[in-house]
C-alpha cells in the first residue's frame, strides 16, 4: 500500500568558539536527534486515515533488502513510536483509486533508545582488504 515517502534526520549543532585564539571552534555540542517523516499511500481502506484523525503512535518499520545469499545487504528503519498525526493530511482523489499523503514524528522512546533504531546488515563474510 505504501507508494513513497521520505525520512528526514536532523540534529542542531551548537559550535563553540572559545578564546584560545584560533580560527577553528574549540568545543561542538549536538542536539537531539529529530527525524520525521513524508509517506504516500494508496487508500484501499480507512486505515491510514484513522491513524491521522487518532493522533495514533505506533511502530513504523521500513526494511530495504539488496542482493540475495551470500550478498545480501539490509536496512532496517524502525520507528517504535512513531506519531502519524504530525501535520496535514492531504487526500488526492485525481486518479482511479484516491492516494493519502500524511507526516508523521518519530518520538523518544527505551525501547530503540531514541527516536529510531537504524540495522544495517551484510552477510558478505569476505575480507574487507
Amino acid at each position: 500500500r505504501l507508494i513513497g515517502g521520505e525520512f528526514k534526520f536532523a540534529r542542531d549543532v551548537a559550535v563553540v568558539f572559545g578564546s584560545n585564539n584560533t580560527v577553528g571552534p574549540s568545543n561542538a555540542y549536538s542536539g537531539p536527534l529529530e527525524v520525521t517523516g513524508t509517506f504516500t499511500a494508496d487508500w484501499t481502506a480507512d486505515a491510514d486515515y484513522t491513524l491521522y484523525t487518532a493522533k495514533t503512535q505506533g511502530i513504523f518499520e521500513v526494511y530495504f533488502t539488496y542482493g540475495s545469499g551470500a550478498l545480501l545487504r539490509t536496512l532496517k528503519i524502525t520507528c517504535t513510536n512513531f506519531d502519524f498525526g504530525d501535520g496535514p493530511i492531504t487526500i488526492d482523489r485525481s486518479g482511479v483509486n484516491a492516494i493519502v499523503g500524511y507526516s508523521g514524528r518519530g518520538l523518544y522512546n527505551c525501547t530503540d533508545l531514541g527516536p529510531v533504531a537504524m540495522i544495517l546488515g551484510n552477510s558478505w563474510g569476505g575480507s574487507p582488504y
